[in-house]
């Protein structure tokens, strides 16, 4: 007959963490076939001169492609640690020791020694680190613990690893994996402190999942910022200040603001608004209440909503924030507070990094999330 509900989840589960692994792994050894083309180049004209030889080593991959590559090792151990009673031929450990191989092939063809120590997210969870434990030889036992303490502590231990956002890959095929099981996987793989998953679902709109899709096209206007395309899924690699550091599937980064992001399951913004969200209709810093009602109705929100923020008027409105807005507004407050983004970007109140700051309104209470 069948089974409870709850292990045929965790069946599920598994499956797509394996799933998961094997894309992980698959990209590991991508980045692996070009380093090897690199270095078979190189070594195999030894005799060529210095001058052509450092010609030949401009062909290594860029800064961000190890980054990427330590991070899906990383991640690769975390999803060993929880696969190990499943796997067989081969095993958990012996996947560990391949992969530790791998990374002093990587490490050994890296121009920045200490690009890999640097590499915090993902965090190690205890059951990788235990298996790295008792899986490694001396050698790699050594070359683990030279990386230092990024990849040999866990996020309950690690100095403010409470605030470190969880890591979600992006594979160099475009692969997703299915939704419910990556926000699964997203909470719960590095294992946050203890009585944070329980709260993960309150917790939401003010910590969006790193893994982010362009609702609006942006151009970038410097080289700090990045050009994005509508409906691009996008790895948020820093929310702390009102422009975010993202990453493409190219492994490129740079700044965007953070209005024209939404979840990676939310359909991208109609043609209307598909440039970037620089046209709000009618809703100014001092616009009237009766002019806030408009423009709530012009979006399209419930009754219930239009009658609860339609006494605001517009500097009222902007500067609620987000908490605020979901405490008036339980059933819509964050699709408002989205908006409103929008409208904030158009009336000055996100600049790129580096910007002055002086044309920001000075009485603006709430932080921008």
């Amino acid at each position: 007959g069948l089974g409870p509900r709850h292990a045929s989840d965790t069946s599920q589960l598994l499956l797509c963490r394996q799933e998961i692994l094997n894309h992980v792994l698959s990209d590991i050894e991508l980045f692996v076939g070009k380093l090897k083309e690199t270095s078979g180049s190189v070594s195999s004209k030894k005799k060529l001169k210095k001058k052509k030889k450092d010609k030949e080593r401009g062909v290594l991959p860029p800064e961000p492609e190890y980054e990427t590559c330590f991070q899906k090792i990383k991640y690769a151990l975390n999803l060993l640690g929880k696969l190990k009673p499943k796997l067989q031929q081969p095993s958990a450990p012996d996947l560990v020791r391949l992969i530790f191989s791998t990374l002093s092939f990587i490490l050994s063809n890296c121009p920045w020694p200490s690009l890999a120590s640097s590499i915090v997210s993902p965090l190690l969870t205890e059951a990788a680190i235990d298996l790295l434990d008792e899986s490694l030889e001396k050698k790699d036992c050594d070359t683990w613990q030279s990386l230092g303490k990024a990849w040999h502590t866990t996020r309950a231990e690690y100095p403010g690893g409470q605030f470190i956002p969880p890591y979600i890959p992006i594979f160099s095929d475009g692969w997703v994996p299915p939704l419910p099981t990556h926000r699964e996987n997203a909470t719960h793989v590095e294992r946050p402190p203890l009585g944070s998953q329980n709260h993960a679902a309150s917790r939401a709109p003010s910590s969006p999942p790193q893994l982010m899709q362009a609702m609006y096209e942006f151009q970038a206007r410097n080289n700090k910022e990045l050009t994005v395309v509508k409906g691009e899924l996008l790895e948020i690699l820093d929310q702390r200040k009102k422009w975010w550091l993202a990453r493409n599937s190219a492994g490129e980064r740079g700044y965007i603001p953070n209005n024209i992001v939404g979840p990676a399951d939310q359909q991208p913004a109609e043609n209307s608004m598909s440039q970037a969200p620089s046209r709000s209709p009618g809703l100014q810093m001092h616009s009237t209440p009766a002019e806030v009602t408009a423009w709530l109705r012009d979006m399209g929100f419930s009754k219930i909503t239009v009658k609860c923020l339609g006494v605001l008027n517009g500097n009222q409105l902007l500067e609620m924030s987000q908490e605020e807005m979901k405490a008036v507004c339980p059933e819509e407050g964050r699709r408002v507070f989205f908006k409103l983004s929008a409208v904030k970007s158009s009336l000055g109140h996100l600049f790129p990094p580096g910007a002055s700051a002086c044309r920001t309104v000075s009485t603006q209470k709430n932080k921008w999330t």
